[in-house]
């Protein structure tokens, strides 16, 4: 789940697409059990926020860097099924 969570592009594509449409994609496409973006709800984004920013501080890579629009979510207490479509 941290995969698309973490990445830069997070906000222009959810700001494109329907959080339903990601997982259905992700399901459907590459046969995931899970949506990602259920699958971050379920695992919760303040531990993926967390785990994003131990394996950044450890290995400083840009892939680790937490998204922005996920420390807020975090900030706000929002999951991706809790934020209006």
């Amino acid at each position: 789940a941290a995969d698309l969570s973490d990445r830069s592009q997070l906000d222009k594509v959810a700001a494109r697409a329907a959080k339903e449409d990601i997982d259905l994609a992700m399901t459907k496409g590459v046969n995931y059990p899970k949506g990602l973006l259920a699958w971050a709800d379920e695992i919760g984004l303040e531990n993926i926020l967390n785990q994003l920013q131990v394996l950044f501080d450890e290995y400083g890579e840009d892939r680790y860097r937490p998204n922005p629009l996920l420390r807020q979510m975090v900030k706000l207490k929002q999951t991706f099924f809790s934020m209006p479509s």
